[in-house]
């Protein structure tokens, strides 16, 4: 499997509500581009799918590191658009570097 297409399957497909299979894979959130940046393949996966925590505890550093350079910000992010506040979740990506953060704290 391509790195492109386990990165696909591991966070579009296993954390991200918003991913549609049918759609452009050229759109991608920041946080899929973050991993893809920075991960190989084997470093991840997604054998125990991450359950949705009550709040974030790292939203405002994830802000800086994904949410403040993604082209989804301005115009298309319901997890930051205030008319969706506590309805919408995050990005995949989102999710699962706030997973791998959480593990790396105990």
């Amino acid at each position: 499997m391509d790195n492109k297409k386990h990165l696909i399957d591991l966070v579009c497909k296993g954390y991200c509500k918003f991913y549609k299979e049918s759609k452009n894979e050229e759109l991608a959130c920041e946080g899929f581009r973050f991993f893809e940046r920075s991960f190989s393949p084997p470093s991840i996966d997604n054998t125990n799918k991450y359950s949705l925590p009550e709040t974030f505890k790292y939203d405002s550093v994830l802000m800086n590191i994904l949410c403040k350079k993604c082209d989804f910000l301005v115009d298309g992010c319901d997890y930051r658009d205030e008319k969706y506040h506590g309805e919408a979740t995050p990005c995949g990506g989102f999710i699962l570097l706030h997973r791998i953060m959480e593990e790396q704290k105990t």
